[in-house]
């Protein structure tokens, strides 16, 4: 691979959202505005990340794996697994960055103390949730209206039992069309992997060669063909 197309691929994955804690300080997730310089907060405890101000104020709480993407100058979507890991789903909400406003103490509070997955002091525009459980393959959403202005989602699925039945899913999500696609990722959940301790946790779609590049926790940067059914290579 020339070095130009890795730098360029390291320049996409590096723009892709990641679950909380680890990923929301980096540029997916900056929720700041002219108006007001806001950034994630990391729990030493093992607690919510916090989106706060200078002040250290909060303005939402982040809980451990929930996803949080900006996708314009003034909406961001967050994702999370939602509901009992037999009959659980996707939840998506989308939010208007300008609605963002100090949580009072009894608002963060009871989110700490609820486990909530994704709490702020303010309305989601508009939500939509999706069953776990999907066979591999193409199918239509019905996202809201609301939803028109929001890129293809990329969302790794996987099940609850990271032992002995590992299962991974990659959800290419295109909410303006009402369309969504399921791709088992068989490279990772049948490749030489120590489940539970490495992991992948973020992909991204080069715009120049279309291919999906993904990345993980103590794993490399893999590259993948443009459905993402296929590996093709590490990305060095």
């Amino acid at each position: 691979m020339m070095p130009a197309l890795v730098e360029h691929y390291r320049e996409v994955i590096a723009r892709a959202p990641g679950p909380a804690p680890w990923y929301l300080g980096q540029i997916a997730s900056d929720l700041s505005t002219p108006l007001a310089k806001l950034t994630w907060s990391r729990d030493p405890n093992g607690g919510p990340t916090e989106l706060v101000d200078g002040n250290r104020h909060p303005y939402a709480l982040a809980s451990i794996y929930s996803y949080v993407l900006k996708i314009s100058p003034t909406q961001f979507v967050v994702w999370y697994k939602a509901g009992m890991p037999e009959v659980g789903e996707m939840h998506f909400q989308l939010y208007d960055i300008a609605s963002l406003r100090p949580m009072t103490d009894k608002q963060a509070t009871f989110a700490r103390l609820t486990k909530t997955a994704f709490a702020a002091a303010a309305t989601p525009v508009a939500e939509y949730s999706i069953p776990r459980n999907q066979p591999d393959g193409p199918r239509t959403t019905q996202f809201p209206s609301e939803f028109a202005d929001c890129p293809e989602l990329l969302v790794l699925v996987s099940n609850d039992n990271a032992w002995d039945n590992v299962g991974l899913d990659l959800w290419s999500i295109d909410p303006p069309n009402q369309q969504m696609k399921v791709i088992s990722q068989d490279w990772f959940t049948r490749g030489p992997y120590d489940f539970g301790y490495q992991w992948v946790t973020r992909v991204a779609r080069s715009t120049e060669t279309g291919n999906l590049i993904g990345d993980g926790i103590r794993i490399g940067a893999s590259v993948l063909n443009e459905d993402g059914s296929r590996f093709l290579e590490w990305l060095g």
